[in-house]
């Protein structure tokens, strides 16, 4: 079965600099990979970071210090991250204060810039130094607007069984808790607890949406693998993941907060390691009255294209037993899909913003 992210020639042009060493970009490529992220990332979405990766395309001093990234990261994102972590530490800095009320507006990145670089020039060894080895673990849980209606048609083809969730790149394991959440569509569709702390709003495209039953699937085991899980009851693990949160979209910063204050309550079980490693042994755990149900979302976009061969020869050889559910959420396609005795066949597809602000899902839902 091939993935959307081999077929994918945008996302595959974006790895293929991404998975260089820092020696190996070249100036004109990094370029590229700015340009390429404020049209296809930032355009019509936050028009602020569409302008600053205009900026810092046109400078090859400051691309000089987003080269050094380390492999297999999306650049852009974490340049940018790392940039907003060091100014969120030192909060009474005047270009703080500024990015603590930005306007989402292109003219405004133009207007900043100058001092942008000087900050960025002046902190060289800093971000050098956080660029080496952080990495994009952003905790979106937005995305839950999706996912949600995902675990829903899989717990309808596996005839309402409980289900064992893994999710391969968890970070601090946010989205693990989605059935702790609000959802409300634009087609009326209202999903959880009225009085949830967390609260999703998503708009629907067209007339398709899954048949989904009024009360959530039950989860029999939530598991979550990372190569580094974050904690957020660290405080430096709490900042960067509030770094990862473009400064422009204040309410995913409070939808993020909310949310964190529900996974203290209800903590899923985190394993750091590479997943390729861990995924065989935590699927032989899920219970036998349940499904399990591997998920990812803009993850294997930081996997090399043999590991992520390796990712589906795992799930193929557990679902020699048992069907295995996959849902794949990758570059704005999303895919529910299950695996028999090695043989794929999808369920359904829906084509989605990466932050889950809307949802089209295809005929066959």
């Amino acid at each position: 079965m091939t993935s959307d992210l081999e077929t994918d020639p945008v996302m595959q042009a974006r790895m293929s600099i991404d998975q260089l060493a820092p020696s190996e970009r070249s100036a004109e490529q990094m370029r590229a990979r700015f340009l390429a992220f404020a049209e296809t990332e930032c355009h019509g979405y936050a028009p602020f970071y569409e302008g600053l990766s205009e900026a810092v395309a046109s400078d090859f001093k400051v691309l000089d210090i987003a080269r050094q990234c380390n492999r297999g990261q999306p650049i852009p994102n974490l340049f940018f991250a790392a940039v907003h972590y060091l100014l969120l530490e030192e909060i009474s800095h005047p270009l703080a204060q500024q990015f603590s009320s930005i306007e989402s507006e292109k003219s405004v990145a133009a207007e900043i810039f100058s001092e942008y670089k000087t900050f960025c020039t002046q902190r060289q060894d800093s971000l050098v130094e956080m660029l080496s080895f952080k990495r994009v673990q952003t905790n979106v849980v937005g995305r839950c607007s999706y996912l949600m209606p995902a675990f829903g048609i899989v717990s309808n083809h596996a005839n309402g069984r409980l289900l064992g969730l893994i999710d391969v790149g968890a970070s601090a394991g946010l989205n693990l808790n989605w059935d702790w959440y609000h959802y409300s569509y634009s087609n009326g569709r209202e999903f959880g607890s009225s009085d949830a702390r967390v609260r999703l709003e998503c708009e629907i495209i067209g007339q398709q949406f899954p048949g989904l039953r009024e009360h959530f699937p039950q989860v029999s085991s939530r598991v979550g693998i990372d190569m580094n899980p974050i904690d957020l009851s660290k405080p430096v693990d709490l900042l960067w993941s509030r770094a990862l949160i473009w400064p422009e979209h204040p309410r995913r910063a409070r939808v993020f907060e909310a949310a964190a204050t529900v996974l203290a309550d209800n903590p899923p079980a985190l394993f750091a390691g590479d997943a390729l490693d861990l995924l065989p042994g935590i699927l032989e755990t899920v219970r036998d009255d349940s499904a399990p149900c591997v998920f990812h979302c803009h993850t294997l976009n930081q996997f090399t294209p043999q590991a992520r061969e390796s990712f589906r020869d795992i799930i193929e050889a557990a679902s020699a037993d048992r069907t295995v559910y996959l849902v794949s959420a990758e570059s704005g396609t999303l895919v529910v899909s299950r695996c028999d005795s090695g043989v794929w066949s999808v369920i359904a597809n829906a084509n989605c913003d990466p932050h889950g602000r809307w949802v089209e899902w295809f005929e066959g839902v």
